[in-house]
């Protein structure tokens, strides 16, 4: 999921709806988070380790601290932690549209 820096994707009810369905109906699916910081840097949230985490954790000077794991916890810490607490605080029968139908549509989906 790419979320814009205001987390807006989190107020709009179809892109809620379309993460939930997925999830509800997938249970192999992962879930992978993605956003532009402030200084114009893209920080991710993975499910799991990515494959430039593997080949960076590699390296000798990763390798004696953790390695692709070490590498992923570096790599998620520029993750803005205002963007998680909005996504946590999802409310679906909160969720806005652009028209009033859609919305009653999806909640009673």
């Amino acid at each position: 999921v790419v979320i814009d820096p205001g987390g807006i994707v989190f107020t709009r009810i179809w892109c809620c709806f379309e993460i939930a369905t997925t999830l509800k109906h997938s249970e192999d699916k992962l879930l992978d988070l993605a956003t532009v910081t402030e200084t114009g840097s893209v920080a991710i949230l993975s499910s799991g380790t990515m494959v430039s985490d593997v080949d960076e954790g590699n390296l000798p000077h990763w390798q004696h601290c953790g390695g692709a794991v070490a590498v992923k916890a570096a790599r998620e810490k520029a993750f803005p932690l205002e963007l998680i607490a909005k996504g946590r605080e999802i409310l679906l029968e909160r969720g806005e549209a652009s028209k009033e139908v859609d919305r009653l549509r999806i909640l009673n989906a």
